[in-house]
């Protein structure tokens, strides 16, 4: 209630002197790692878990919740490309209904969304970090943002002074150009490849891997997002959880193809630091 009462003292204060309309985000969540089934209305009193009292605060002067995306999950590198797919369902059945629920109520007269800014974490460095597992997270991130129509911010690392070493190297190894790390390489797919209007795709034939503490018990191996560019195009974004290959599945992208290239980024393991991109035409 602190807070909300504070960030709308703020909030009035900062439009009135911009010469620009701006949109303004509450964090609602600290730290994924941290979330439980209780999110968002946790009175844990560590965290900002509480949606309501913000919503009924702020009113007109919320454009946008903030949730930070770190892995949910941890104790193996498996269980950490989990968290999208928890993310997801914890989004989908409860947070959009809170802050819809919150909106109503308070008759604020523009729609509240959300952002992820913040995934994957300094905390898995060593052989996790730049490697293809905070690659594949990343990815993975942007199909949760894509599918459900949220924000997300570009990967970064904090620049404490700790981890300054992770900062420069975030995007290139050793802060060399000519060695674009894992995490570089997908993001770079992403901007030349995505359109800009997300289409429904749906799959048969996805294997799942027990995961407790996901809806089902299971993990979707693969996840994946469409998407139509301004020139009639379309794209499909689609990650490969797993360590291993994933066969005999079907995706209906939505749209019928006349011609199709498959551009992959392949890493052998979770800690490589590097993917090479092929391509290749599809019959």
């Amino acid at each position: 209630e602190t807070y909300a009462a504070r960030a709308r003292e703020f909030a009035r204060e900062m439009r009135k002197n911009s010469d620009i309309p701006i949109k303004l985000g509450m964090v609602g969540s600290i730290n994924g790692s941290g979330l439980n089934d209780d999110w968002p209305n946790d009175e844990s009193g560590d965290r900002l878990h509480n949606l309501d009292p913000i919503l009924d605060i702020m009113g007109e002067e919320v454009d946008f919740f903030i949730y930070h995306g770190y892995p949910q999950f941890t104790g193996s590198d498996f269980a950490i490309m989990a968290s999208n797919q928890w993310f997801s369902d914890k989004l989908r059945k409860k947070i959009f209904p809170t802050i819809a629920e919150g909106v109503a109520r308070n008759r604020i007269s523009h729609p509240v969304e959300v952002a992820n800014s913040e995934f994957f974490s300094a905390t898995y460095d060593s052989d996790h970090r730049q490697g293809v597992l905070e690659a594949l997270y990343g990815a993975d991130s942007m199909v949760t943002a894509l599918n459900l129509d949220i924000k997300m911010a570009v990967g970064f690392c904090f620049s404490f002074a700790e981890h300054n070493a992770n900062a420069q190297d975030l995007f290139f190894l050793n802060d060399d150009p000519a060695q674009p790390s894992a995490l570089f390489s997908v993001h770079k797919l992403a901007a030349e490849s995505l359109g800009d209007t997300v289409v429904r795709a749906c799959g048969e034939g996805i294997p799942g891997r027990p995961m407790e503490g996901l809806d089902g018990g299971m993990l979707d191996a693969l996840s994946f997002a469409a998407t139509l560019c301004a020139d009639g195009s379309a794209a499909l974004l689609l990650v490969n959880r797993l360590e291993e290959p994933v066969r005999g599945v079907e995706i209906d992208a939505g749209f019928p193809p006349s011609r199709a290239v498959m551009k992959t980024l392949e890493g052998l393991r979770y800690a490589n630091r590097q993917m090479p991109l092929t391509e290749r035409a599809l019959p």
